[in-house]
């Protein structure tokens, strides 16, 4: 096993964020509210959602030695975390599908597209959703090359609001874009993984 130390924050922090994310924000209905993080690392992010109203906060990612490394960081602090391949056809299932009010994807959809393995995320993400959640992205991709993958309409998800996030100090070369789609009432959360691989 390989150890990790300390934590790393990929593209922008919470501080960046928080404005955006809060459940008053997003307009996430009041209650037990379920967050989970996809690809989470070993970013600090799952303690600020919780911190910032989500009653249960899940952080996924296949690296199990991020997963112990921040498991160990953060004992009895209420977050679980989870050793998973969102990529993986079985992973909403063992996560907990419909349940999540926020799903929240920092940098996942990016390297899902260059491992080619898009599709299969999405389809994951759509079906970890609960109805009235909200799919929450942060990439490197202007929005304009994001859209033609986002609203195909196979996914079930509503047409992407999106903001560009300019990082503090220059990290990057141009600002990092956060979009926002949320599921589309009575749509099927059975995502056709190959219409969405052909957009």
């Amino acid at each position: 096993m390989a150890e990790k130390s300390g934590t790393f924050e990929w593209v922008v922090s919470w501080s960046d964020l928080a404005p955006l994310l809060s459940p008053a924000a997003l307009g996430i209905a009041h209650g037990t509210l379920r967050a989970i993080d996809v690809g989470c690392g070993t970013s600090e992010l799952p303690a600020a959602l919780l911190n910032a109203g989500y009653a249960r906060v899940t952080a996924v990612d296949r690296d199990e030695d991020c997963v112990l490394h921040m498991r160990a960081r953060h004992p009895n602090s209420g977050l679980v975390w989870s050793a998973c391949d969102v990529c993986d056809d079985g992973a909403a299932s063992s996560l907990g599908a419909a349940s999540y009010n926020l799903v929240f994807d920092k940098g996942m959809l990016d390297c899902a597209l260059v491992e080619h393995t898009a599709a299969a995320l999405l389809r994951t993400v759509r079906r970890l959703l609960a109805a009235g959640g909200a799919y929450a992205i942060v990439s490197f991709r202007a929005p304009e090359l994001l859209r033609p993958l986002l609203t195909c309409a196979a996914l079930g998800l509503s047409e992407p609001a999106c903001t560009s996030i300019a990082p503090p100090g220059g990290e990057v070369a141009s600002a990092v874009t956060l979009c926002v789609l949320r599921p589309v009432p009575a749509a099927s959360a059975d995502v056709d993984a190959s219409a969405v691989a052909e957009r």
